[in-house]
């Protein structure tokens, strides 16, 4: 297993795109929890994807990257997102700027897509993923990047609170 299980950890998983993206990524938080008991995870989310953090009870804290602005909110965000001091970023949206800000914060464990060469050194362990694959579902596109952690368990649920009656 790539982290020590006794170890509380901080975990950073940035979803910055769309609403139904971010919904579809809340079964590898629950896989996370079940393989790690002693973990925080907080979230990096578009505005579009904030509606959907604040369904998901387990996330602690949320970041709003401004997807239409990424210098901007990279500047805005780089200093306390660097204080937080994250033991892990999975980073689940594939944008250069995204795998720089990991790189950036210094997080000793960051895990994102292999599309590019320069990926290679932004990130300490790449995924690579078939799109033309149309047999798999976007949640198992994700569980790849907890088999980077070593996790066996995956949760194909996840637990949302809906506060008002729809």
């Amino acid at each position: 297993m790539l982290i020590d299980q006794d170890k509380s950890i901080k975990i950073l998983i940035q979803r910055a795109d769309r609403f139904g993206d971010t919904v579809l990524s809340f079964p590898i938080v629950d896989s996370i929890i079940k393989n790690h008991p002693k973990v925080t995870i907080d979230y990096l989310v578009s505005n579009e994807g904030k509606s959907a953090i604040e369904l998901q009870p387990n996330i602690k804290k949320y970041w709003v990257f401004d997807s239409n602005h990424p210098l901007n909110s990279f500047l805005k965000l780089k200093n306390k997102l660097k204080n937080e001091k994250y033991d892990i970023f999975i980073s689940l949206w594939n944008q250069d700027i995204f795998a720089f800000l990991g790189f950036y914060l210094n997080i000793p464990i960051r895990i994102g897509y292999k599309k590019k060469l320069i990926h290679n050194l932004f990130y300490t362990h790449l995924v690579r993923q078939e799109w033309n694959d149309f047999s798999k579902h976007e949640i198992e596109f994700n569980f790849m990047f907890l088999a980077k952690l070593g996790f066996k368990l995956k949760t194909w649920f996840s637990e949302i609170i809906v506060k008002e009656p729809i």
